[in-house]
């Protein structure tokens, strides 16, 4: 201390820059007092504006702050960029806002004792004092703001209030002490985002368990119909799930689109939540409005456990076979497995009346192991849709070169055609498919064929704008053509 009085009264400069910050603001900063009295001017600044009130106040130096105040600091003094202890510094922090959220106490006393002190202060964001309190779970701030009247329902410009903040960090205690002040729980967020909701989606259970506790409707819903039961099976908070269950929460509520808390559980695979669910009466075969079932949905996902723990709950055949249908569309091997020995039937149709099979999806959409299993389980290559179509033509149309391979393997007819007389070398040259296209003319695929409508797959290529099929298909005709020579 000595030291530095000797130097500041040899003229050493108080204000140099080390580093972006002058010894004065490093002791107002640091909090030694000592030095700061023999500095003259206390709202000396740097560069930024910051002042010496202004870095005390961010570092909960309690003394300093106190010593400055009594000398009649500048409370309102501005930095370069029109920001004061009210306010900002040039980094966007508030010293008044670094108080409250840091739980310095003294300094937020200090401060709303300065004559014409507004306690909901806000800054550029909408950010009050009570806010950022709540939000750090500061309670002695929280109830000294709330002493001095600090608006407790206030909201940012996103709409989420001091309540928001403490329940979704699970301060339960700040909670209590703004509920009791009149904080409204149901205060929605401008995405219409409900607290409540926000804790059962984030698995806070305290907080959801303090605002059932204090008159919270569970049944509440945000601004896309889902409720808490809903939002906490998404995310997995089976904490919550179980709690929600155990207070009565609509089990078979759905959304808008028909979707249930079942039906989002086993779609993500949360045996877990399914479980629970089951347990209490939730329906695994309510049909959303895209005409999709829990069941299903489990099926097409491929989630072993919640078919099996759904099984149980209904065994209609017809059911079984809507499960097969949907693993089969998704390539689900070990759901198809199951199902077909648990009596699915592999011939079974579409509920469209599309005369769609289990085969014919799998073979759709490249799924090779489940077509072997359906094959060798009687499934039918040749079985016609009601568009005319068939396993083999959609495989060959596709261009599952590994499908094409495994059916003729099983000795499929290459020339077999469907009700308007189209081969699988036409479905082949429609969709473009040069390796389907050149494996069949290598088993001896018959080019000239004509459909009804007297076109060959030649022709289609060439409507289809299959330019290198038809030079395919020329080159094969012309070396078919110099070997007859």
């Amino acid at each position: 201390m000595e030291g530095c009085r000797d130097l500041v009264t040899e003229c050493a400069n108080a204000y140099q820059v080390a580093n972006g910050v002058t010894p004065w603001l490093a002791a107002c900063m640091k909090g030694h007092l000592g030095i700061g009295r023999v500095q003259q001017n206390i709202d000396a600044v740097n560069r930024n504006g910051v002042s010496g009130l202004m870095l005390a106040s961010c570092e909960g130096m309690v003394d300093v702050v106190r010593f400055l105040l009594s000398k009649s600091a500048q409370v309102d003094l501005t930095d370069a960029n029109g920001a004061n202890a009210k306010l900002e510094t040039k980094k966007g922090q508030s010293p008044w806002l670094a108080a409250c959220i840091k739980g310095h106490l003294e300094i937020v006393e200090f401060f709303a004792g300065v004559e014409g002190w507004n306690v909901d202060v806000m800054n550029s964001d909408g950010v009050t004092g009570l806010m950022l309190a709540s939000c750090e779970g500061m309670v002695d701030v929280v109830t000294f703001l709330l002493s001095k009247g600090a608006q407790v329902n206030r909201t940012n410009p996103n709409g989420l209030s001091s309540l928001y903040f403490a329940a979704i960090n699970g301060h339960n205690e700040v909670c209590t002490l703004l509920m009791d002040e009149g904080a409204n729980a149901n205060l929605e967020s401008s995405d219409r985002s409900f607290l409540f909701l926000k804790a059962c989606g984030e698995g806070h259970l305290d907080t959801v368990q303090f605002l059932v506790g204090k008159g919270q409707d569970i049944e509440v819903l945000n601004s896309d119909g889902l409720s808490g039961l809903m939002l906490a099976s998404c995310e997995v908070k089976t904490n919550v799930v179980s709690f929600l269950l155990s207070k009565g929460a609509q089990v078979n509520r759905t959304d808008p689109t028909g979707v249930s808390a079942l039906h989002i559980a086993a779609k993500n695979g949360h045996l877990e939540v399914c479980t629970l669910l089951v347990d209490k009466g939730a329906n695994a075969y309510l049909k959303s409005r895209n005409d999709l079932s829990p069941w299903e949905n489990a099926c097409r996902g491929g989630h072993m456990g919640i078919v099996e723990l759904f099984f149980g709950t209904g065994q209609k055949i017809e059911i079984l076979d809507a499960g097969l249908l949907f693993a089969s569309i998704k390539g689900k091997a070990n759901v198809v497995s199951y199902l077909l020995s648990k009596g699915a039937r592999v011939e079974c149709t579409d509920a469209r009346g599309l005369g769609v099979t289990p085969l014919y999806v799998a073979a759709q959409n490249g799924h090779n192991e489940v077509c072997t299993l359906l094959m060798d389980n009687g499934a039918n290559t040749n079985h016609g849709s009601a568009q005319g179509g068939s396993p083999w033509f959609e495989a060959c149309l596709e261009g599952h070169l590994h499908i094409v391979e495994l059916f003729v393997s099983r000795d499929q007819d290459i020339e077999v055609v469907n009700l308007e007389e189209f081969t699988a070398l036409m479905y082949a040259s429609c969709g473009g498919k040069a390796d389907v296209v050149n494996f069949l003319l290598g088993k001896g695929a018959r080019t000239e064929c004509h459909n009804l409508k007297g076109k060959t797959a030649r022709d289609l290529a060439v409507e289809k704008e299959h330019a290198h099929i038809v030079e395919l298909l020329d080159r094969h005709a012309s070396a078919g053509m110099n070997l007859e020579r």
